[in-house]
């Protein structure tokens, strides 16, 4: 996994004289200034809490006033308050190294602190590929990122609060797809769809998220979709994919090919989409098994071809037979092809989005899924590769209320 923008903050060293690189990665002094702003790159602002945790009281009763200038630079201490010592009670989520808590500042202000547990190397690695990579992001459907915490051992992010949690939990957990009705799915799906053309082709770096899925996607009150999680985000260089160290990210999002070669590709995202995209459109996981035991993917390709798609739509959506989700259907199946030339890239997805007029391609029948585990990883690693059953984000299906 590579870092880029901090000389403290290199590679995470993958071929040659790799042990003595990973001991020198793990030495590294993380609690200076300079490290946290090689970090998020000299472009941001750093702003320190240590002096703008509380401003002089702005009027004759005493009333404090907080502001977050650019990037904050959060004490532990601070933070402990707001979450009433880190309480199990203000918990909203848990992840494999993860916590996430719910905080609210001076102001009443609600914030989301996700607090990295123990020492372990993939902990460490992806709490700064997530500071390098987010902080740089600017778009309405990436989740800002607001601050972080570096003192001793932890490591802590801070970030806005979503009051509608993640997209899993309202499809799958809180059944409100009897509420959520089409316009407003359409409006989730076009939201993920810009929000990953612009990671694809406007930010910089341009990035393949790497872990797409409905339980990385958070809700705003508007429903608004965000995109969280950037710890196995890579960074794009002039090429549109990129070598990894290993498989990383979870079964039934990732594509077949990126199993076989461990090489990521923005088509890596587009097949997450269309995975993410069946399930909205259907409320079913996207490990639910047919009856004849196939994957969504497969599942939803043969009631298509046999024009008994609406078999599938969720009954909790108004004329499920209408020819738009019909269309978005077919989308979707376009983005889940086995062979990344047959997938269209992400804008090639938002245009089909928009424009009725343009006619969709055929999509082909996708194989079963490849064999399991993938390159050598054993059975034990569950659902997720690489690292575990729930995002590092940890805003999943054990979310209490929003996040």
């Amino acid at each position: 996994m590579l870092f880029v923008g901090c000389k403290n903050a290199q590679v995470l060293p993958k071929r040659r004289h790799w042990f003595r690189r990973l001991v020198q990665w793990t030495r590294r002094d993380t609690s200076t200034p300079e490290f946290i702003q090689g970090l998020i790159g000299q472009e941001q602002t750093v702003g320190s809490l240590n002096e703008i945790w509380f401003e002089t009281p702005s009027s004759a009763k005493g009333e404090m006033r907080f502001q977050l200038t650019g990037f904050t630079v959060f004490k532990f201490s601070q933070l402990a308050a707001l979450t009433n010592n880190f309480s199990s009670y203000n918990i909203i989520g848990r992840g494999g190294y993860t916590n996430v808590y719910k905080g609210i500042l001076p102001n009443g202000v609600v914030i989301a602190i996700k607090f990295y547990r123990g020492e372990h190397i993939s902990s460490r690695a992806e709490f700064e590929n997530e500071v390098q990579i987010i902080s740089k992001l600017q778009h309405s459907n990436i989740h800002k990122l607001l601050g972080c915490c570096i003192e001793g051992d932890s490591r802590i992010l801070v970030y806005e609060y979503m009051p509608r949690g993640s997209l899993h939990f309202i499809i799958h957990e809180l059944r409100a797809g009897v509420s959520l009705a089409w316009p407003k799915r359409f409006q989730i799906i076009e939201g993920i769809a810009q929000g990953v053309v612009y990671l694809h082709q406007h930010s910089r770096p341009r990035i393949v998220h790497g872990d797409l899925k409905p339980s990385n996607i958070l809700l705003d009150s508007d429903m608004t979709p965000r995109i969280i999680d950037f710890g196995l985000a890579q960074v794009l260089s002039y090429e549109d994919e990129t070598d990894t160290v290993g498989v990383a990210g979870t079964l039934y999002y990732i594509e077949p090919e990126f199993c076989r070669t461990g090489i990521m590709s923005t088509k890596s995202d587009v097949y997450s989409f269309g995975v993410t995209c069946l399930e909205i459109i259907t409320a079913r996981n996207a490990s639910t098994l047919s009856p004849e035991g196939q994957s969504l993917v497969v599942y939803a390709w043969e009631l298509w071809s046999s024009e008994r798609a609406t078999e599938l739509i969720d009954p909790a959506l108004v004329e499920p037979g209408t020819s738009k989700i019909l269309r978005f259907f077919q989308i979707a199946l376009l983005c889940v092809q086995d062979n990344r030339a047959d997938r269209p890239t992400m804008s090639d997805v938002l245009m089909m989005l928009k424009c009725d007029c343009l006619t969709l391609p055929v999509p082909r029948r996708p194989d079963v899924y490849p064999q399991w585990p993938p390159r050598g990883l054993s059975a034990d690693d569950g659902d997720s590769v690489g690292r575990r059953s729930y995002s590092s984000a940890g805003w999943t299906s054990e979310e209490l209320e929003g996040r």
